[in-house]
């Protein structure tokens, strides 16, 4: 027996749903493991961890705002680079690059975005 349109959609979007929920669930436990497995520290440092900029191993005052300060310095710096490089290599092979260039500018662009997941992968 032919299941109809409506009957697809109802299933694929169930099936969505379904993923949305493991997803959502899988990060929920991610998330509470890390908070458990945290907890010593938390307790014998506080919340304030997280506020303070110190970290002098001998005195045992730890902070994290500096590293965390750091980190979203870089992040946004490395973004606010590789975002403006891949805007001018897309209009550079769009607009400007002679046509017989362009399959090639391609073809190279695509093996370097190819290469992380493949490093990702061997990681894994």
């Amino acid at each position: 027996m032919m299941r109809t349109n409506q009957t697809n959609r109802d299933l694929f979007y169930d099936l969505c749903y379904l993923l949305s929920l493991i997803f959502v669930l899988a990060f929920a436990g991610i998330f509470i493991d890390l908070l458990v497995g945290s907890m010593p520290s938390i307790e014998k440092f506080g919340w304030s961890f997280l506020s303070i900029k110190n970290w002098n191993p001998v005195t045992s005052e730890f902070g994290a705002l500096g590293c965390i300060v750091g980190t979203l310095t870089s992040s946004f710096i490395a973004l606010s680079l590789s975002i403006s490089l891949s805007f001018g290599i897309v209009i550079y092979i769009k607009k400007i690059a002679p046509f017989h260039l362009q399959k090639y500018l391609r073809m190279i662009i695509d093996l370097l975005a190819g290469i992380p997941s493949i490093i990702f992968g061997m990681w894994g």
